[in-house]
């Protein structure tokens, strides 16, 4: 207990950083698809897009973030961009109410901001634990747990605000805590004499390169969230492109190298198919909530994003919990192995599919779906995303090589980006046309698509399983089973 109280000074900086940066991200993810329906008026199938593409940029602009951070603006300054550019990106996204255009530039701003904060929190967090130090991973845990504090606030306020106030008041509330992240930031590096783990020498020339690394970045990305077509196609090319580049690395390697990123290829492919069911939380579920589950408790409506919270704090409780019972099991020799972990993860997906494919069959005297199934729904969803997603960081340590543990993180991130993309892609089997009204039509919609969703997370599942053998006899992977 004492790793966890007796954490470094300067920890409490990055844990309020990243709990406020993740609160204002979520407040987006978590409305977007309503807003693009219920304000714009936008069809399902453009909606999801948008949404897709917008959570495929978070997770791949991250890595040029680790780029201008190595080789331009350190670590800290990086961090201190990025929060000011998220902030822009959601006071201009208020402006998207009567420019709707706006909106493509707002959300190609927020992912580059993202892109520049996310990954250099965790970095500079690094830092400052010495290489041995045994509060490392307790503080690693902390800060998740941050994290999600952040989701699960931003689901519940954010519900609130726009239903109360409206859309306007709830996207000045995210740049208003972007402002807070970027306040705690900027004075606590100056309390706590943080020191930047890039010692870089600044001129007008990085300042200038970082300037025009963004403004492409912007264009980029606002490009990508527009047009379906081109989003689609370049992250199809950014999917093979990191195959093949896996590939060559792996055949021009030893035996044992080589062994091992063939393993990681194969985990990163389960990953994305993992991402792009998991994702559907944000994108049909968040409809589906919306629209035809019963939401009234004692005469009062919840907020549809209140229900995303249940994941979050699923997240927080779970955790704990989990990391004792690998703890216990390792003492045991007893644990599961890395491949196993994602095949379970998997699994406990399958299932919640399962239940909510069952779910849409459940209806009250309106014909509308009981919201219990939901609450179990997405406490299954946390517990996946706990199997899978530390596994997936531990993983690339484990597998990839030293010399390229850097580059294979950023292809991990970058699956998550792709499933994200895949996710809006996939979402479309529950876009409901607009001569749909009913309750019937839209649960025979929505049921079909849970359907599709269950039986890919079961294939996916079982080839999981049946890799899990084939991984451990390739590179010798730790674990009971």
């Amino acid at each position: 207990m004492r790793n966890f109280a007796r954490q470094p000074k300067g920890f409490s900086i990055f844990f309020m950083t990243e709990m406020w940066e993740r609160y204002g991200f979520y407040i987006i993810q978590g409305l977007l698809v309503l807003y693009l329906t219920q304000y714009f008026h936008l069809s399902d199938k453009v909606s999801y897009s948008i949404l897709g593409s917008f959570t495929a940029l978070a997770y791949i602009n991250p890595v040029l973030g680790g780029y201008i951070a190595d080789k331009i603006l350190g670590a800290q300054k990086s961090i201190l961009w990025g929060a000011l550019l998220i902030s822009l990106g959601y006071l201009v996204l208020i402006t998207s109410m009567t420019h709707p255009m706006n909106g493509f530039m707002a959300l190609g701003i927020v992912a580059i901001g993202t892109g520049l904060l996310k990954p250099n929190v965790s970095t500079l967090l690094g830092t400052l634990y010495a290489e041995d130090d045994p509060r490392r991973h307790a503080g690693f845990t902390l800060f998740y747990v941050g994290i999600n504090i952040g989701n699960a606030l931003s689901f519940i306020t954010g519900g609130y605000l726009q239903q109360y106030y409206g859309w306007h008041i709830t996207f000045l509330a995210a740049a208003v805590v972007m402002l807070l992240a970027f306040a705690v930031f900027y004075f606590g590096s100056w309390h706590f004499k943080l020191k930047d783990s890039n010692q870089i020498v600044y001129g007008v020339k990085n300042y200038l390169l970082a300037v025009l690394f963004i403004a492409l970045m912007v264009v980029f990305n606002a490009l990508m969230i527009h047009s379906q077509k081109i989003s689609e196609l370049v992250f199809g090319l950014i999917a093979i492109l990191s195959v093949l580049y896996i590939l060559k690395e792996a055949f021009k390697s030893e035996k044992e190298i080589r062994y091992r990123l063939i393993a990681y290829l194969a985990l990163v492919c389960i990953s994305v198919f993992f991402w792009a069911i998991f994702f559907q939380m944000f994108l049909s579920m968040n409809l589906f909530i919306d629209r035809v589950v019963d939401r009234t408790v004692f005469g009062y409506t919840i907020p549809t994003t209140v229900f995303l919270a249940i994941e979050s704090f699923g997240v927080i409780f779970l955790g704990p919990v989990l990391s004792f019972l690998w703890q216990y099991l390792e003492r045991r020799h007893l644990s599961p192995s890395t491949p196993m972990k994602f095949a379970l993860g998997l699994l406990i997906l399958t299932v919640a599919f399962a239940v909510l494919f069952f779910s849409s069959l459940s209806v009250n005297a309106h014909g509308q779906v009981f919201a219990v199934w939901l609450v179990l729904v997405y406490i299954m969803l946390a517990f996946g995303e706990l199997l899978l997603s530390p596994t997936g960081l531990a993983m690339v340590t484990e597998l990839a090589p030293k010399h390229l543990s850097g580059v294979m993180m950023g292809v991990f991130f970058v699956s998550l980006g792709l499933g994200g993309k895949l996710a809006g892609v996939i979402a479309n089997f529950a876009a409901i046309p607009d001569s749909f009204q009913s309750l019937a039509q839209m649960e025979g919609i929505y049921h079909h698509a849970f359907e599709i969703y269950m039986i890919i997370s079961l294939v996916i599942t079982l080839i999981s399983f049946v890799v899990v053998r084939w991984i451990k006899n390739l590179v010798g992977t730790k674990g009971y089973f």
